[in-house]
Parts: C-alpha cells; sequence; structure tokens
C-alpha cells in the first residue's frame, strides 16, 4: 500500500490500528510520511486539505510527521493551521477537534522559521472577533498564549509588543469576562516594569560613578608615568571589554548596540583594572607587570 492508502487505513479504523503499533513503527512511518510530501508535493497536500479534523483523524500524525522530522514543510503547517481555525470560525469543526494541531511541534517551529512563527500567531489574533463563541475565542487566545512562551530573545520584544497592541485592540471590543480575563493575564505575563527599568539607571549611573573613583584613585596611588601609556589604555579598554561582553550593565536600555558597548566598557573599564591590579603581583602575572610598565 502507499503512504495514502495507510493513512487511509488507520483513518478509516479511527487510529485504532495506529494506537497498537511500536513506536519503531511509527518513526519509521513518519518518516515515509516526510519522504512522501517532499517527492509529490502537490498530491500530498490535496490530500492533506481535504481531510477533517476530529479525534480519530491522522492529521495529527501528519503534523507530527513534517513539524518534528522535517524543516521543509513549515509554511505548509501555518497553512493548515489557517484552514482549521477558518473552519472553526464557520462552526464546521469545535474546539475538541482542534486538538490534532498538538501534533505540531510547535517549538520547532519557533527554532527554525521564525517568520512563519510569527504570522502564526498574527494569523490567530487575526480570527479574534466579538461575533465569536466564548468558547471560540476563548480557545484562540489559549493557544496564543501556549505559543507566545517560546518567545525568548531580547530582539523579539517587539514581536510581543505588537501582539500585546492587536490583542489591547481586540479587548477593548470583547465584552466577556472569560476572554478579558485570558487578555489580561497575557498583558500581565509579558509586563515591563517601569520600577525595575528605573531601579537599572539609578545602578548603572552608580557603577558609573564608582569607576570615575577607581580611576581618580589610580592617580592618587600609582604614578602613572611609570606606564606605558598606550599600553595601560589598551588595558583599561580591554578588561572593559572582557566584563562588557559577560556584564551588560546598560541593561538595554541604550537601544544602539554599538553605544551599549562603548558605555558598557567605559563603566567596566576601571573594575577590570582593579581586579588586574590585585592580583599582578601574581606569579602567572609577571609577564603582565614587565609589559604594562616601562621600568620595572
Amino acid at each position: 500500500m502507499t503512504i495514502l492508502e495507510q493513512l487511509q487505513e488507520f483513518d478509516n479504523f479511527s487510529l485504532t490500528n495506529w494506537n497498537k503499533k511500536s513506536n519503531s513503527f511509527k518513526q519509521n512511518f513518519m518518516d515515509e510520511i516526510v519522504d512522501f510530501a517532499n517527492d509529490n508535493e502537490a498530491e500530498f497536500k490535496t490530500y492533506v486539505n481535504n481531510l477533517e479534523p476530529d479525534d480519530s483523524s491522522v492529521l495529527e500524525i501528519i503534523y507530527e510527521s513534517l513539524s518534528k522530522y522535517s524543516d521543509l514543510h513549515f509554511d505548509f503547517l501555518r497553512q493548515e493551521m489557517d484552514r482549521l481555525f477558518n473552519l472553526l470560525i464557520k462552526e464546521k469543526v469545535d474546539e475538541d477537534d482542534l486538538d490534532v494541531i498538538d501534533g505540531i511541534c510547535i517549538e520547532r517551529f519557533y527554532l527554525y522559521d521564525y517568520e512563519n512563527f510569527k504570522l502564526i500567531i498574527d494569523n490567530l489574533i487575526s480570527k479574534l472577533s466579538p461575533d465569536n463563541t466564548n468558547d471560540m475565542n476563548t480557545f484562540i487566545i489559549e493557544t496564543i498564549e501556549d505559543y507566545m512562551i517560546f518567545v525568548t530573545e531580547e530582539n523579539q520584544k517587539t514581536d510581543i509588543e505588537k501582539w500585546k497592541k492587536d490583542l489591547y485592540q481586540l479587548y477593548e471590543r470583547l465584552e466577556r469576562n472569560d476572554e478579558k480575563k485570558l487578555i489580561k493575564e497575557i498583558f500581565n505575563e509579558y509586563k515591563e516594569n517601569p520600577v525595575s527599568k528605573f531601579s537599572k539607571i539609578i545602578l548603572m549611573c552608580v557603577l558609573l560613578g564608582y569607576s570615575i573613583f577607581l580611576i581618580s584613585n589610580f592617580k592618587e596611588s600609582l604614578d602613572l608615568s611609570l606606564f606605558n601609556t598606550k599600553r595601560f589604555i589598551l588595558l583599561y579598554l580591554g578588561s572593559g571589554f572582557v566584563l562588557s561582553t559577560i556584564f551588560d550593565f546598560t541593561f538595554r536600555i541604550i537601544k544602539n548596540m554599538l553605544l551599549r558597548l562603548i558605555i558598557s566598557i567605559l563603566i567596566l573599564g576601571p573594575i577590570g583594572l582593579n581586579i588586574i591590579f590585585y592580583f599582578i603581583n601574581n606569579e602567572k602575572l609577571l609577564f603582565l607587570k614587565e609589559w604594562l610598565f616601562v621600568t620595572f
């Protein structure tokens, strides 16, 4: 039998035969689904597009195969999710039927095709409407929240802010408490704490002041004329750079990456110098002392 015939047989028997199969069989079969989809794209898509979701549908098997064992079908899976949620909105299926999307490995979606991942959430938000039933909107919002959990990278916060803005506009139009409560939970989970940001600015100022204090101590306690000035500056900037790669004391308050790095280096350079001079008499650092001082 072909792959499609086998899928149809599993579907005809409400997945009873599938559930009896061993894990190794399931693994091999899902690999074969991916191979068939790669070699027979049009035929495969036509077959899948004609499948209706329910608790005994082979759609979950197909979705798991394409998302877990291949990086080539994320665009098709996004389209499939759009199709299923459209069926939900049109009341041709209910929320339980859409359990088949649990087969989609959304974490791999996020890691390997972030653009399509963003489109999934955009599409889900666009389907929220006061005209939907309470259960529909609740299911969609819960799905959005489950997917947003994966967005952890700092440079993706702009996407979270956009989704929050879109959700807020819908929040104003929704009237049912269940839906509004779920959207509030998303706001609370991704809320920017202005007090925390203020504290970061204060701490950055304190560190800058402390760095100036340390530099002034150098002038008082060390005869800088004994140093090779260029090498001293190089050590200052180098130690600041090393520390800034470990600790970003601008706390991303400054948006420009280069400016953020420069300020971190200037703040942390004197602290790095003090650490170096604390250990400079150590046998392993004597070469540094020779290199730094004009006279020894």
